[in-house]
């Protein structure tokens, strides 16, 4: 649903139609059963109907290696800010696009949300993308969109919350350890400080940080550590 109203969701869609025609029978009889069987989401993502210049621009810098100038404005700002960046990649996130970025200014490498964009023109500037920044390392090291330096991150979580933590991958380099009392302690190494702080949030008591001392500080525990 994320992509409705998109460029992509329309070429998207058309892919579908195209690739149904060339189907056996029986597969196009299996897609058109999908919808009795499957629920599709129908909230929490991003409008993008109001975007559509602004997502084709950007999908053709990508292609092309474009240099765009931007407008920028974000939630907490009065005014939008003008720069250049060097768009890399899209990607999808919770319902919502994102644009990975390079700002030669600082050399290194950002995350935009795509709907805060106010105008994006692609100039007539080629850049070579940067091989000393990595897009896929920097995304798998991320624990959301914030492209940040990982951290060693250690969460001891409740007996009863144990079941729900040992179901899902939370991030590639978690390790799950088993406690005699059927707590459970999860460690990653994972970046973006405040998307990992409003995970451990979201779980209230159930969860404990016991590392970093920085997430421990803002969490408002004391030094001492948990029981």
């Amino acid at each position: 649903m994320g992509l409705v109203g998109t460029p992509f969701g329309e070429h998207l869609g058309s892919a579908v139609r195209r690739l149904s025609q060339a189907m056996p029978s029986e597969m196009r009889q299996f897609l058109a059963c999908a919808a009795e069987v499957y629920v599709p989401l129908t909230h929490g993502h991003k409008p993008y109907e109001d975007a559509r210049e602004i997502l084709e621009n950007l999908h053709d810098a990508i292609l092309e290696c474009r240099v765009c100038w931007v407008s920028y404005r974000t939630p907490w700002a009065e005014d939008a800010r003008q720069y250049n960046i060097e768009p890399l990649r899209l990607r999808p996130h919770r319902g919502g696009l994102h644009i990975i970025s390079r700002v030669s200014y600082y050399d290194q490498l950002i995350t935009q949300a795509v709907d805060r964009f106010e105008s994006v023109k692609v100039t007539s500037e080629e850049f070579e993308p940067p091989e000393h920044l990595s897009v896929d390392e920097q995304v798998s090291n991320a624990f959301g969109v914030s492209l940040e330096e990982p951290m060693d991150v250690v969460v001891r979580f409740t007996a009863e919350q144990a079941p729900y933590i040992r179901e899902r991958i939370w991030h590639p380099s978690q390790e799950l350890e088993e406690l005699g009392d059927g707590r459970v302690v999860l460690r990653l190494r994972a970046g973006g400080f405040y998307e990992i702080k409003s995970w451990v949030l979201s779980f209230g008591a159930a969860a404990e940080v016991l590392e970093p001392e920085a997430l421990r500080a803002v969490l408002g525990l004391d030094d001492e550590g948990g029981t």
